[in-house]
């Protein structure tokens, strides 16, 4: 089945920071995704690049950060920078963002962060640099109510 080009695009992620570190005698085959300690935070926002104008989520993930005896660490601070594409899709302004965005640009952005993580950390046992599935929606539910307040 050809798959249909989604409205909303990635178009480009930014680094502001950008701190890995593995170490591989803490990995045994017993490790889980689950054993990873995450933390995401979300912005959401708007930003211009060369003149064009993209939605925009800003974000900071860290593994890891206060465990010593990981087998990786990581700390990602950046931006992720959206648009929209015409595919014939009768969606209004307020649904865009809302649905697409919000929702599905957040889950991009996670998804996107865990495979950097996973292709950076290559000499790392692949069950030991799998982050785990999470559930976006309190990070999103956060990010709207820490907007809602800042606009007050």
């Amino acid at each position: 089945m050809k798959m249909k080009i989604s409205p909303l695009q990635l178009e480009m992620v930014f680094f502001e920071k950008e701190k890995l570190e593995i170490n591989p005698q803490n990995c045994s085959n017993e490790y889980k995704p689950t054993d990873n300690s995450v933390v995401f935070e979300i912005d959401f926002g708007k930003a211009i690049v060369n003149s064009i104008s993209y939605k925009a989520i800003k974000f900071a993930l860290s593994v890891n950060k206060n465990k010593k005896n990981s087998p990786l660490r990581a700390e990602l601070k950046g931006i992720a920078l959206f648009s929209f594409k015409d595919t014939n899709e009768d969606f209004s302004e307020e649904e865009k963002i809302e649905r697409m965005f919000i929702f599905n640009g957040t889950s991009i952005v996670f998804s996107f962060l865990r495979g950097y993580i996973f292709a950076k950390m290559g000499d790392l046992n692949p069950n030991c640099k799998i982050l785990p599935t999470v559930n976006l929606l309190d990070v999103i539910k956060k990010a709207i109510e820490d907007k809602t307040k800042k606009e007050r």
